[in-house]
């Protein structure tokens, strides 16, 4: 379900864009495309394309593994490996670009457990 676009989120995300292009313009440009590139591929191979959802079950639950919670343990996996300093920041900004699709434009990236539905 996509949000509401207000003008507080607007200017909110002008202002870390511009902060973020201060600090780095790869890892701003690669925020730029992987924001856009999600939102073109969840367009069109998911909504109105063949893909769905993805979901874990487990016993009487079901995990919904939002692309946040992807994009995150990859960003874990890269630290925890000790390969922070040989990854380029456009590839950082890449990945939290796709993060930051999910969690900006849908109302539901926190809903990660619920349970099964029972017939």
């Amino acid at each position: 379900m996509p949000y509401k676009r207000t003008k507080r989120k607007k200017l909110f995300s002008a202002a870390i864009l511009v902060v973020s292009i201060y600090a780095s313009f790869l890892f701003s440009l690669g925020v730029i495309i992987g924001y856009l590139g999600m939102k073109y591929f969840y367009k069109k191979h998911i909504e109105n394309g063949p893909l769905k959802f993805m979901y874990v079950d487990f016993k009487s639950w079901k995990f919904h593994l939002h692309h946040w919670i992807v994009g995150v343990l990859v960003i874990v996996f890269f630290l925890i490996g000790g390969w922070k300093s040989e990854l380029p920041n456009f590839l950082w900004g890449l990945i939290s670009g796709i993060i930051i699709h999910d969690i900006y434009d849908f109302n539901d990236w926190y809903k990660v457990i619920a349970r099964k539905k029972t017939a």
